[in-house]
């Protein structure tokens, strides 16, 4: 009789899981930290007027070309 010998799958444990995820919840604590940081920089912008963004105006259907 012949017995089948089975070669253990890798697994992940818990603990290589949880570097996984707590890699990944800080990348996105980085994005939304320097997020936030680029937004108080621009909104405090004289170039901007105070606005968070440079947006158009309701009469205004698109930018001229020239601001490209």
């Amino acid at each position: 009789m012949q017995t089948q010998i089975k070669t253990p799958t890798p697994r992940l444990t818990t603990r290589a899981m949880h570097k996984y995820v707590m890699l990944g919840v800080g990348i996105w604590i980085a994005f939304l930290g320097t997020f936030a940081i680029a937004y108080v920089r621009v909104s405090n912008s004289h170039r901007f007027a105070g606005e968070p963004f440079q947006a158009l105006s309701p009469h205004e259907t698109q930018k001229p070309a020239s601001s490209y």
